[in-house]
């Protein structure tokens, strides 16, 4: 949760208590610290926005984060927040803000650390743990579901099941998620069991819920399905559990059927993408 936090570097900072001592026993404890070239891991740089992986000493041991830092909010984003009467708010704080929604709701997310605002620069950045022990769902569900055994049959439809509930929990939390693809949920298990953790929330939208980002929700989850792994049996019961009905009436066969208008869109922008 994010309530319990402490601030440092004359508010700058917004740091979960659990982890104030970790930040300042690595020398984490002022905002330019974050910008080090030499902290980390550089995993991905797409221009307002940088992914690094880094490895901080917990009391003797190592323990893996994941920093995601931030450029100025743009003017048009600047702009759009004062059309809508509300304060612009950094990309960190909301996904900071977000994970703490689906924590009160129950659902597991990633556990935040640090969040970092310079008032001066605009810059921000977010610090969460990684999940222990899990890995994205595409790649879980690979390496478990692949075979037609009567027993991975059984899990892989249980896994269908559950993955639905969970999604309708957060829908009818009146959230939807917005970038909802399979990588976006992880596997973190948990002896013979497991759990399923939503992560990269700073698109998680709750103040307007319409019909179409349902829509999208559903139709990035289908885009991104394993063929190799899931049926159309399995959609068709993933289905029945996320609307709760026994079979599909017409009501649930109209949604669908908008569901998979976007998807063909989205296949088609993918192929005009890489020709």
């Amino acid at each position: 949760m994010t309530d319990a936090a402490d601030t440092l570097d004359d508010g700058k900072l917004t740091v979960h208590h659990d982890f104030v001592w970790l930040l300042h026993r690595n020398g984490l404890d002022t905002f330019e610290s974050y910008y080090d070239e030499k902290l980390g891991r550089l995993l991905r740089d797409v221009g307002p926005r940088a992914n690094v992986r880094l490895t901080l000493d917990a009391a003797g041991r190592p323990r893996t984060f994941y920093l995601k830092r931030h450029e100025p909010l743009r003017f048009v984003e600047k702009l759009r927040a004062w059309l809508c009467c509300r304060r612009p708010r950094t990309a960190a704080r909301t996904e900071w803000d977000n994970i703490g929604r689906l924590a009160r709701l129950g659902i597991a997310t990633s556990q935040p650390v640090t969040l970092g605002e310079d008032p001066l620069t605009g810059r921000s950045f977010l610090m969460t743990a990684e999940i222990d022990s899990a890995v994205p769902a595409d790649d879980f569900v690979r390496e478990h579901f692949v075979s037609r055994d009567a027993a991975v049959v059984r899990n892989r439809r249980r896994f269908v099941r559950r993955l639905a509930r969970l999604i309708r929990r957060l829908h009818n939390a009146r959230m939807t998620h917005r970038d909802l693809y399979l990588c976006h949920v992880f596997v973190r298990r948990l002896g013979e069991e497991y759990r399923l953790h939503l992560i990269d929330l700073q698109r998680l939208g709750g103040h307007v819920f319409r019909r179409r980002w349902r829509v999208k929700d559903l139709a990035q989850l289908e885009f991104s399905r394993p063929p190799e792994v899931f049926s159309l049996t399995d959609v068709v019961r993933f289905l029945r559990t996320y609307f709760d009905v026994d079979r599909l009436g017409s009501r649930e066969k109209c949604f669908v059927r908008s569901v998979l208008r976007k998807v063909r869109r989205m296949r088609q922008r993918a192929v005009r993408e890489t020709s």
